[in-house]
């Protein structure tokens, strides 16, 4: 089988194009994947604070109603 200049070019351009396109794609899901982990983390540090702070409330309730 012999390849002439051509093909061995339009070979290779298909390839880096498919590689390039593997790689970006592959970087952008690990950066939303680390996103989604940090947004997440927020999320739990929120959750802690609303229940803190339900707390605080229903304790303020609680002397405000025996004065």
């Amino acid at each position: 089988m012999k390849l002439d200049l051509k093909t061995i070019l339009a070979l290779s351009a298909l390839l880096f194009t498919i590689a390039g396109f593997y790689y970006t794609t592959n970087a952008r899901l690990n950066d939303a994947e680390s996103e989604i982990g940090r947004l997440q983390k927020q999320v739990g540090q929120l959750e802690k604070s609303y229940q803190r702070l339900q707390r605080m409330v229903v304790r303020h309730g609680k002397k405000e109603s025996h004065k």
